[in-house]
């Protein structure tokens, strides 16, 4: 039992899941808000089509703030924090790069920079490997999207 079926999930793969595995064991899914139970073909539909609205709504308010971001980008305005290319007209930047170029490791760019004292973007006390990464402009990958993990329900003996 959920109190609203958007709290629950906003995915309809993960909705779909979610379904197949309490008909596998013998349960059903009620949402209070929409009225809906699961075990009935209908139940499901509705699931299923409530499920569809709210990734929709989802999608539609990150596509509409990454187009706010765009726009406030094109106007030169700051969206966050600034990043080493803004520190002295990207001055910063290109000395990093060229370290890197003439072959230090981050960990000897992050030493040279200590040793100079100059100051980290952030305030941190001193720079460190992840630092000098993201100044040369390292993104980690973006997580894969995994499918819910949902428990094994034990059989009770009947009878």
């Amino acid at each position: 039992m959920v109190s609203k079926l958007d709290r629950l999930t906003r995915s309809v793969g993960d909705l779909a899941a979610l379904v197949a595995w309490t008909e596998a064991n013998r349960l059903t899914l009620v949402a209070l808000d929409l009225g809906v139970d699961t075990s009935t073909p209908g139940g499901r539909l509705i699931a299923n089509v409530f499920a569809s609205v709210a990734e929709w709504e989802r999608e539609m308010a990150a596509a509409r703030t990454t187009d706010a971001m765009a726009a406030l980008r094109a106007q030169g305005r700051p969206i966050s924090r600034p990043a080493v290319v803004d520190v002295d007209g990207g001055r910063l930047a290109q000395r990093i790069a060229a370290m890197r170029t003439a072959g230090l490791t981050y960990q000897g760019i992050a030493d040279t920079l200590n040793a100079e004292g100059q100051p980290t973007l952030r305030g941190a006390s001193s720079w460190g490997v992840s630092a000098v990464r993201g100044a040369c402009g390292y993104q980690r990958p973006p997580r894969a999207r995994q499918a819910p993990s949902l428990p094994v329900r034990g059989r009770r003996l009947e009878g």
